[in-house]
């Protein structure tokens, strides 16, 4: 009887192993160059599958248009785009699980354009491809592309924002991943009202002192959305900031919280004192910026081209301000075509495909693309919109100010619940039908804080092993 089960059980295992090969030697020998898509999630407002396919077939189409255009050869291109909406979530998992069959076994797509994880409980639904990218670029999944970027002609190193591309690089400062989209959190002022310099290099624990009232207004990016007072503050939406304030709070190489549970604790105890410095004040600055695109959408700055505006970085712990990116490429390590692979990613950063014109795939994202201009070619950064030269050099000036980058993954949507129950605690405390953005008149015990860190961070911890 044993000898049978024995028998069974090494037939199973060599059919499973058989059919790992199939797959490993089929993605191997398409003869194609595949180019994956996981480029859902990322709004608020889903976006149908048939829009996604039509801006992944799109670029696909304007890549071999583009080699034929440079003499370069390609081969044919394989398009596959990892199914997002909602009524796709089997089909979705599905194609997760094989692609990552694909990728162990030594094969896979030869390029992958991805989104972040969302910060939305609704979009962790379903997973991304790649959900703590850290930890994928420390598995070495990515091909290092600094040789063949040193070879681009489409664009030069010179027009790339530097501290932004630096997030992409692996712990021997290899190029393996090229953020395409990146936001930096802000605050928007007039420039006649604030000078953005007398910001700079001022930490978050200068933010945390009270001591300087402008800066005393980062603090409200520590909470949810609904803390924002007044209407128009309320239309430029996020999530909790803690994780732009402290990219390096989630460890996620390590699979270990960077930060102690009493750290965490201490952080939001230090931060409820400084809160008092806002209590009957209506914020100064004119807006609040996940995305600085979304901030010109609104009737705010009818005619932005006219205003000069001060883009204020939040400051992070480093004294510097954080690039959060939603959009990246990589070339899978694994790849038979590199040179192709790499001209993939050439394209994807060229002026000619970031402008509106072109660029399908950045219109269904949020945040401004790699490049440096941040323009097309008509100075335009979208159809409609142009900016004041000073508006555009403030923006510059943040970006140079960026000295960390961070990829949001499924943890944020931890914290932001962990800094939901906090404000509801508080709530709790007040009389009366009040509104949510009032949470800051109330109080919370030391003690719930505690237990309320506690519960959430072992949250954290499960995550990112399970990772």
């Amino acid at each position: 009887m044993k000898s049978k089960i024995r028998y069974a059980v090494f037939f199973l295992a060599m059919c499973v192993l058989l059919c790992l090969l199939l797959i490993s030697c089929n993605a191997k020998d398409s003869g194609k160059l595949r180019i994956c898509f996981d480029i859902g999630l990322q709004n608020d407002m889903q976006l149908g599958g048939s829009f996604q396919q039509e801006a992944a077939s799109g670029f696909a189409e304007a890549v071999a248009v583009q080699a034929g255009l440079q003499g370069r050869e390609l081969s044919e291109i394989e398009v596959e785009v990892i199914p997002s909406d909602p009524e796709s979530a089997d089909e979705r998992e599905a194609t997760l699980q094989r692609l990552r069959t694909e990728i162990m076994t030594g094969g896979g797509p030869d390029v992958f354009i991805a989104c972040t994880e969302g910060t939305h409980r609704e979009r962790l639904d379903s997973s991304r491809l790649f959900p703590y990218l850290s930890k994928s670029i420390a598995d070495g999944i990515f091909l290092p592309l600094d040789s063949y970027m040193e070879q681009f002609q489409m664009v030069s190193q010179e027009e790339l924002i530097q501290p932004v591309l630096a997030g992409g690089r692996d712990s021997q400062g290899q190029q393996v991943i090229v953020p395409l989209c990146f936001s930096i959190p802000s605050l928007i002022w007039e420039q006649k009202e604030v000078d953005p310099s007398a910001f700079v290099g001022k930490t978050w624990q200068d933010v945390l002192s009270g001591q300087d009232s402008l800066l005393t207004e980062q603090l409200r990016w520590l909470w949810p959305t609904y803390t924002f007072s007044s209407e128009s503050m309320r239309k430029n939406d996020h999530d909790t900031g803690l994780s732009y304030i402290y990219p390096d709070l989630l460890d996620q190489v390590n699979k270990e919280v960077g930060m102690t549970e009493e750290d965490l604790a201490g952080l939001l105890l230090d931060s409820l004192p400084a809160l008092g410095q806002l209590l009957g004040q209506e914020p100064e600055a004119l807006s609040w910026s996940m995305f600085f695109s979304r901030m010109l959408d609104n009737a705010m700055f009818p005619n932005p081209e006219t205003i000069d505006l001060a883009v204020v970085p939040v400051r992070n712990q480093q004294g510097g301000a954080t690039a959060v990116v939603s959009m990246y490429c990589g070339v899978n390590a694994n790849t038979q075509r590199p040179e192709e692979a790499a001209f993939v990613v050439e394209y994807l950063l060229s002026t000619e495909y970031q402008s509106t014109e072109s660029g399908g795939l950045f219109q269904i994202n949020n945040g401004f693309a790699s490049p440096s201009k941040l323009i097309n070619k008509n100075g335009f950064i979208d159809g409609d919109t142009k900016l004041a030269a000073a508006t555009l050099e403030s923006w510059h000036a943040a970006c140079g100010q960026v000295n960390q980058v961070y990829f949001p993954s499924p943890a944020d949507s931890v914290l932001n619940d962990m800094m939901e129950a906090i404000q509801q605690e508080m709530l709790a405390t007040l009389d009366g039908d009040v509104r949510k953005d009032e949470f800051l008149h109330g109080d919370i015990s030391e003690e719930r804080l505690r237990e309320i860190v506690h519960e959430y961070y072992g949250q954290i911890s499960r995550l990112l092993e399970e990772s």
